[in-house]
């Protein structure tokens, strides 16, 4: 996830990526919702009323059809949406592509997270990205791309830049799936709102018992386990406050912790305000049972940066002593979906292992 800055490029897009995915809390296990509660007028017809009945017309042959749309309420309204789209563009690339991939819906094209020319983050390496075409950037998307595209629905960041544009193309659906407690609801609802609430189920459900195998393991060591995630940008170091994004859920459901000195609170209207820079000074602030760095421009998460392992206070650190420092992906800042969550899984195994 990106410093608190709103210059151009790279730091800026990602900061919109993020931004672009402030959300809200869903079902108490974001897997399911309500049926309509019982009123008065549910109640059986009295056959016994001694009014007559009117006559009624003989029976047709001919049915009702079914509408042509469904209402799908999302974070900034309620859109009549396709009920089985057969083209779909996502101005979403973190949230709402690898979901929608996942279910094997049918996305005809995407905007990248930063630069259009820029590779895709790692968890989209062997699945089907390769036959979406790039319409631009999530902060620049080519509007004339996405109309030739001709698509029957779009999903969008709850801010995306041309809502007004996009909303004129075709039906436009956004969701909040990085700055929310409930990433897997708001998931959920993406793949229902495109008609692949089934196939998305049979992946959730894969990732739901990593987890709970995961939690057993983490439980059987017997104290909490905290965890910190830090990114490096270029020797400019900032931790997150786990309660206000995706994975905090994913941390809860583990049985995982924050170092309190990372919990800085945050604001739902102001996702900046999630953000805690860490100076070089204060690196054991960084301290706990493991420490997961992702520093820009590796976004594999290949090595460790040297301007994080060769901070004068890096080597001090009681988890550094440890062992237990690791490198990491792009999953853990630009996530929110389930296969940055198998990632997260992956690389808490190994800490689990241990």
């Amino acid at each position: 996830m990106p410093p608190p800055t709103r210059t151009r490029h790279r730091r800026c897009a990602l900061l919109l990526v993020g931004a672009a995915l402030l959300g809200s809390c869903g079902d108490d296990d974001g897997r399911g919702a309500a049926g309509p509660a019982t009123t008065a007028t549910d109640a059986p017809i009295d056959v016994t009323s001694a009014v007559p009945a009117e006559p009624q017309p003989p029976p047709s042959d001919s049915t009702t059809p079914e509408p042509s749309c469904v209402q799908i309420v999302h974070e900034t309204g309620s859109t009549c949406a396709p009920r089985s789209p057969e083209r779909i563009v996502v101005v979403d690339p973190v949230g709402a592509l690898p979901t929608l991939l996942a279910a094997g819906a049918p996305v005809v094209g995407a905007t990248t997270p930063f630069d259009p020319d820029d590779p895709w983050p790692a968890y989209f390496d062997g699945t089907a990205i390769s036959d979406v075409e790039v319409v631009g950037s999530v902060s620049a998307p080519n509007f004339e791309a996405i109309a030739a595209l001709e698509p029957e629905l779009i999903f969008v960041t709850p801010d995306v830049s041309g809502a007004e544009l996009l909303a004129e193309i075709a039906p436009t659906v956004a969701f909040a799936t990085f700055y929310t407690d409930d990433w897997i609801g708001a998931t959920t609802a993406i793949a229902s709102a495109a008609g692949a609430s089934e196939a998305y189920e049979e992946v959730l459900d894969r990732v739901v018992a990593r987890t709970a195998e995961l939690a057993d393991q983490f439980a059987a060591v017997g104290d909490t386990i905290t965890i910190t995630h830090v990114d490096d940008y270029g020797g400019a170091h900032f931790v997150y406050d786990h309660r206000c994004l995706w994975y905090g859920q994913l941390f809860a459901e583990l049985g995982l912790s924050q170092p309190a000195g990372q919990r800085n609170g945050c604001e739902p209207s102001d996702p900046f305000s999630v953000v805690m820079p860490v100076s070089a000074e204060r690196f054991d602030l960084l301290d706990g049972d493991a420490i997961f760095v992702y520093a820009d421009g590796d976004p594999a998460g290949t090595e460790l940066p040297n301007t994080t392992s060769g901070a004068a206070l890096w080597g001090g650190l009681d988890a550094v002593r440890a062992g237990q420092a690791y490198a990491v992906g792009a999953a853990w800042g630009l996530g929110g979906n389930v296969w940055a969550a198998a990632r997260l899984l992956d690389a808490l195994g190994a800490l689990a292992a241990r």
